[in-house]
């Protein structure tokens, strides 16, 4: 009897936050930070603590539990892991070697593109692997944790021509147009969720003895519309988190300038008969500047940057106020980041707040 206790806990803890009945709390990959994690943070002077030219436009952080590691997605189709457990500077490891004709440059040209690879998001999957966005081939890329330069297609048809498709992993189509960094999350239940930004959707890629891609929302085309899953709306998802309640959170950079500029909450339920999943969309917050890179705490803040203004921002559950955490309040706030730099965040094993700044190629500490 534990098990349907602890479901049915969960399932009351969502519904405080939203009234689909049929909503089935979506728990993080307990190997990462990505969902409600943490604490509340405490500001301080945002310090760099890594600066290298691998860190480019595209490039995307995550953090691991159980270490105080940082995995980076670099310009040169690197990967990398910085340890600070014992401070800055890392002790930094490659997963993945880069430069041209590096593994995941041959990987791409074993499925005949030879254009060289260009990497953005990246989740914690497992105690041995992660995801990665790569936009040449508009796949998801399978990495390992412990073999060095192991790499592999995990999801979608390597092409240079973005698609919109579901099925098994080599059949569906994605659409990750160069230079716009998108990112993933994954669940305690083998899940990725991936913001297919091209698509202006939300994509899920189920990692069991057969690979499949569905679509949990957005058509294709780029336009603004909550409620039911099967009809909602979306201009340029990017971000992606998850919630203490278990909804999956959406930051959209409204680039096609058709709705956007917000964060969005997903109460995902089971697949619909018809296709699809059943559930529905929300606005916690608009009237927002490019929003990316959304983490939450374990009380249930989110924190994101604005990249186009470069500012931190904050919203609360418990409220739903919206407000800039480093400073008074949000018309005093100027940037922190580089205007219009894509900003990734991550919170550490040992909950502090790290910040990717691609445009300056420098990652900062934000909290003790």
């Amino acid at each position: 009897m534990a098990l349907p206790l602890l479901f049915l806990a969960a399932c009351k803890k969502g519904t405080e936050t939203n009234a689909f009945a049929d909503f089935l709390p979506i728990s993080a990959a307990p190997d990462g930070t990505q969902g409600c994690y943490g604490p509340n943070q405490a500001f301080v002077a945002s310090a760099p603590v890594y600066a290298d030219p691998v860190v480019g436009p595209t490039s995307q952080i995550a953090a691991a539990r159980g270490a105080e590691t940082i995995y980076l997605s670099g310009a040169d189709g690197s990967v990398s892991a910085l340890d600070f457990s014992g401070g800055a500077p890392p002790v930094v490891t490659t997963l993945v070697a880069g430069g041209v004709g590096g593994p995941i440059d041959q990987l791409l040209a074993s499925a005949g593109i030879a254009q060289p690879c260009e990497l953005s998001g990246v989740a914690v999957l497992d105690a041995s692997s992660l995801a990665l966005v790569e936009h040449t081939s508009n796949t998801i890329l399978l990495v390992s944790r412990t073999t060095p330069d192991s790499v592999a297609f995990l999801a979608g048809f390597p092409d240079l021509i973005e698609g919109f498709a579901d099925g098994f992993a080599a059949q569906a189509r994605f659409s990750f147009p160069p230079g716009v960094p998108t990112q993933l999350v994954a669940t305690a239940d083998g899940r990725i969720f991936v913001a297919d930004s091209g698509n202006h959707a939300i994509r899920q890629v189920a990692v069991d003895a057969l690979v499949t891609v569905a679509t949990v929302t957005g058509s294709g085309s780029p336009f603004f519309l909550d409620g039911d899953l099967s009809t909602a709306g979306f201009d340029t998802p990017a971000g992606l988190a998850l919630s203490c309640a278990g909804e999956l959170l959406v930051t959209e950079t409204g680039a096609a300038g058709l709705g956007g500029n917000r964060l969005r909450s997903l109460a995902i339920g089971a697949p619909s008969f018809f296709g699809g999943f059943r559930g529905e969309a929300r606005t916690l917050a608009g009237v927002l500047d490019a929003p990316r890179g959304p983490v939450t705490s374990s009380l249930d803040e989110v924190y994101w940057a604005d990249s186009a203004t470069g500012i931190l921002r904050r919203y609360a559950f418990a409220t739903g106020a919206t407000d800039c955490p480093l400073f008074p309040d949000c018309a005093s706030a100027s940037a922190s980041f580089t205007p219009g730099s894509a900003v990734s965040l991550a919170v550490s094993d040992s909950g502090a707040l790290y910040a990717l700044d691609g445009g300056a190629g420098t990652l900062f500490r934000l909290s003790p």
